[in-house]
This record gives C-alpha cells, structure tokens and sequence, in this order.
C-alpha cells in the first residue's frame, strides 16, 4: 500500500503544523490518529469553522465536531482581496504558493493553534486532544492538500462558490469512450 503524505502542500502543512508542531514533545496518539485519518470521511469548509467526521472505532460511531475560529473582519478582508488579487480558487479550489506567502506576509494565518480549536467528541477519553480529535484535523489536512481552497473557506466567514468549471475544460462524462484510443 502506498504511503499518504501529510501536508503535501504549504497549505496542508500549516494545519499540520497544528497537530505536529516543530517544538514541545509530540503526543503519543498521533501515529493511532494518522492510522485513522486515512479511512477517515471528513466535512471541512462545507460551514465555515466546522471540521466534521464520524469516526467508527471497535463497532463504535463516534461524531466530531471542531469549531474553528474565522478571520476577523480585518484579517478576512485582506484575505478575499488577495484571493482576487490572485485568481485563486476559480478551477478546482487550486491556491497559490504566492496567495500563501502574501497572507503570511500580512499576518493573517491560515491555520489555529491546537488550544483555540473547540471540539465536541463523546468518548470516555480523558486527554485534552482524544486521538478522534488529532484523526479528524488529519483527515482535514489530506483534504486541504487536495483541494487548498478548503483552508481559506475554514476561516472565511462566508461560503465561496469554486464549484464553477474553465471555460476550456471538458467533463469526462462528456466524452465517448467509444473510439477514444482510435
């Protein structure tokens, strides 16, 4: 089986960087949650500041809930105007290395520490951060990394609609497969 990277893009990794921080001891759950982040079907940005997923562990559903703070005004502001500025977004929710760059550039960050995250997850677990709660913003991370335009939608406070196609592209149902390959 092929290996999953984590944090693939810049985008990605800064919300790695939230569970997987460069200082301080890592927790020791999160080998169990990277485990369960790969078979992990999880909602981000479809409300903006939900992480959402329903892990199931020994026969057990378990629901998570991670509320994210949004940008303030300010910072959300800056954000939509480098977005245009950009282009971002408009084919397949792809965003720039530039468009990162220049918001970190301005101080408007992409991803929030572990601590300011809120999260409901009803196991018996006594840690501050379950391995539901770690398995769930790594099931995020992989989904940022697929489509980046989920981490601005995360923080902004209104929904984005990136669902239109290029003028230039072509639907796959569109085609024949009939004669295709001569």
């Amino acid at each position: 089986m092929a290996s999953i990277d984590f944090g693939a893009t810049m985008w990605g990794r800064s919300w790695l960087r939230v569970v997987e921080p460069i200082s301080g001891t890592p927790s020791p759950q999160l080998p169990r949650a990277r485990r369960m982040a790969r078979d992990l079907d999880v909602s981000v940005g479809e409300a903006p500041g939900t992480i959402s997923a329903e892990v199931v562990e020994r026969g057990l559903t378990l629901p998570v809930e991670i509320t994210v703070p949004t940008w303030t005004k300010g910072a959300g502001e800056t954000a939509g105007e480098l977005l245009r500025v950009h282009g971002g977004g408009a084919v397949g929710g792809e965003l720039s290395r530039e468009l990162f760059d220049d918001l970190v550039k301005r101080d408007v960050s992409v991803s929030v520490p572990l601590d300011q995250l809120e999260f409901r997850c009803h196991c018996r677990s006594r840690a501050t951060h379950c391995v539901h709660v770690l398995a769930c913003i790594y099931a995020a991370v992989l989904a940022i990394d697929e489509r980046p335009m989920i981490a601005y939608e995360l923080r902004s406070s209104q929904t984005m609609d990136t669902g239109r196609l290029d003028a230039d592209w072509v639907r796959l149902e569109a085609l024949s497969s009939v004669g295709f390959y001569g």
